[in-house]
């Protein structure tokens, strides 16, 4: 995590091979603007050339049973599944052997949607994208890597390429980058950096992407601290269980949104005292905001009623359903009891 905190503070990469020693310096912003020159002009030319588009890729892939919906759907699939396994993660985080089977399952999640997104992904580089994409990245990291008393490398000892897979395979990944969020080596600079304004030694809009990401994760650790329902230190430091504690307040924010809705609709006279209120949706989103608003109960009765619907075909009165029939009943009974106590 040291390694780590130093090289995005430097805001460069070392590179050691043999004798030689070299550093990546992360591009600022300026270098990534006039990139974007040299992906345009690489676009152009490919396009020109009668390379692919992303999109021709795509269809070309359809037509031949080699990426279809149904690969999509299971990515969104994988998502929502994962969703659930984190907020169940967070809920049996002193349960052991729950916890064990769920990140053994997460990690089965992340194998397949890794290995879906290669098969969609496989012919990125024979696109107009892809190859435009290669040549601004070749283009940055030509002008990007130095040596160690601040010239720029020459590039006799090997290609760009080599020096751009070493690049990608270096990259920061997310859990390291939370890692040293909450690290003590960096909690304290953080803190005093805040207040002064100076964190990094540059302003704001020459922050490498690298320190972007770190103060985004320090802010968000940040909420998380000061949070009055704030998780136990053991679980602010397991992702997968921090995760699932996100999950859950934002579930519990919907909900009580949802609710604030409903109330605001009930201040309605005419339906302030309904049974009943009955909503029209415009799209499947808003189905299933309505259908969040039913409490557990009245969801149940909901479910049975449709199941009613499906046996019977008709039914002519809501008289008819059986939890109508069992509310009638209940009330006659109230009804007759009071009667007989007034005796």
């Amino acid at each position: 995590m040291e390694f780590i905190l130093l090289r995005i503070l430097k805001g460069r990469l070392s590179y050691r091979r043999n004798d030689l020693s070299l550093y990546i310096v992360e591009p600022n912003q300026d270098l990534m603007y006039e990139s974007i020159e040299i992906y345009e002009d690489a676009y152009d030319k490919a396009y020109g050339s009668g390379v692919y588009l992303k999109q021709e890729i795509e269809e070309y892939m359809a037509i031949n049973d080699m990426w279809s919906p149904f690969d999509q759907m299971d990515i969104e699939k994988i998502k929502k599944e994962n969703e659930e396994l984190k907020l169940q993660a967070y809920k049996n985080f002193y349960k052991k052997r729950e916890l064990t089977g769920i990140k053994y399952l997460l990690k089965q999640n992340d194998t397949k949607m890794l290995k879906i997104l290669s098969k969609k992904n496989q012919f990125d580089h024979l696109t107009c994208e892809g190859v435009a994409s290669y040549s601004r990245w070749n283009w940055i990291i030509e002008h990007s890597t130095f040596y160690k008393d601040g010239t720029r490398y020459d590039w006799q000892d090997f290609g760009v390429s080599t020096m751009m897979t070493y690049y990608e395979n270096s990259s920061i990944s997310s859990s390291d980058f939370r890692s040293v969020a909450r690290s003590e080596n960096w909690r304290p600079v953080w803190g005093l950096g805040k207040k002064t304004g100076d964190l990094f030694g540059v302003p704001t809009n020459m922050l490498t992407k690298d320190q972007i990401f770190l103060c985004s994760y320090s802010s968000m650790y940040d909420n998380v601290y000061e949070n009055s329902e704030a998780p136990d230190d053991a679980v602010i430091e397991d992702d997968d269980c921090l995760d699932g504690w996100f999950i859950d307040q934002r579930r519990k924010n919907d909900k009580l949104k949802k609710e604030q809705r409903v109330n605001s609709m009930l201040t309605n006279s005419k339906i302030a005292n309904a049974g009943e209120v009955f909503l029209v949706a415009s799209s499947p989103e808003d189905v299933d905001a309505i259908h969040s608003m039913n409490t557990y109960q009245s969801d149940m009765i909901r479910k049975s009623r449709l199941e009613e619907i499906n046996q019977k075909g008709i039914i002519k009165n809501d008289t008819e359903f059986s939890d109508v029939r069992r509310d009638l009943q209940m009330q006659q009974n109230q009804a007759l009891a009071n009667h007989l106590k007034g005796k």
